[in-house]
């Protein structure tokens, strides 16, 4: 069963942050992707049927989003959109093999919505 309700949360060292929340609270690996130069990592980590993702900063702003998997994307896009969410970037296709859209609320939290998980297979992770 996967999580709805997925947070993304930012790291400067996310190879570093990784390791730490594996090693320090047991959370499991499902799924690393490591930048080309090594610099930079993206995770989807599980803790029991949870899971939480981690990677680089999105911004210099924000040091954690939220992600909802939603089944109809483009409808729920119209829908917010249409009671006040402010856009932040459209639906768009993603390099994890799913799509995605981002809001703000009124008081400017990011919200992600996404066809599935952010990650997918490794394979999937563009070369």
């Amino acid at each position: 069963m996967q999580p709805t309700i997925v947070p993304y949360i930012s790291y400067q060292n996310c190879a570093a942050a990784i390791d730490f929340l594996a090693n320090a609270f047991g959370f499991q690996v499902n799924v690393r992707f490591d930048a080309h130069d090594g610099s930079e990592s993206h995770a989807e980590l599980m803790y029991g049927i949870g899971s939480v993702l981690v990677g680089p900063p999105l911004d210099v702003q924000s040091r954690a989003r939220i992600f909802v998997a939603v089944s109809d994307l483009d409808a729920h896009y119209r829908h917010a959109m249409a009671h006040g969410a402010i856009g932040v970037y459209p639906p768009e296709e993603t390099d994890f093999g799913s799509r995605r859209y981002c809001v703000k609320d009124p008081e400017g939290h990011e919200w992600t919505f996404c066809t599935e998980s952010q990650v997918s297979q490794p394979n999937a992770w563009p070369s």
